[in-house]
């Protein structure tokens, strides 16, 4: 199936730690991560969700999630937490979808004053043809021009 709404996490900070493995006891052998889970539209990266961590013993593989660390691997996995940082890649479908918006505003705006300007610049005799909103057209030719219609 095709995804183009979803999340997804990349791991931001990592650190090997002197704890002992609750598993197997090797020492110098649990390393701890943290990863930035984020949301995405049609790939691309949306908005960021949260952070969520693990630590794996690179000895006998054993993972563990944030309720089952020990305090000493808890306490460490916080701090690495409280340091890691949002990538600013994250944001970067808002600030697309801002650049749309600003260049949809741009362009009614010129449509707007390109329309002020051809009615200004009408004389006796013009055709000018004029669609409402329904797209039906309409030919009208100027036969009177006074200070504020046509």
């Amino acid at each position: 199936m095709l995804n183009i709404i979803g999340h997804k996490s990349i791991p931001t900070q990592s650190e090997l730690i002197t704890d002992t493995c609750a598993y197997c006891g090797t020492h110098h052998s649990v390393k701890v991560y943290v990863y930035q889970k984020y949301v995405f539209w049609f790939w691309i990266p949306f908005l960021p969700a949260g952070k969520t961590g693990i630590s794996e013993c690179d000895v006998c593989k054993k993972v563990l999630n944030e309720k089952e660390m020990t305090p000493n691997i808890l306490s460490v996995y916080q701090r690495l937490k409280a340091n890691a940082r949002i990538p600013i890649w994250m944001f970067s479908g808002v600030f697309l979808f801002i650049l749309i918006l600003g260049y949809w505003k741009l362009k009614d705006r010129e449509q707007k004053k390109n329309s002020v300007d051809l009615i200004s610049a009408s004389i006796i005799g013009d055709v000018l043809e004029v669609k409402n909103k329904e797209q039906q057209c309409t030919l009208t030719k100027i036969i009177d021009i006074k200070q504020d219609s046509i």
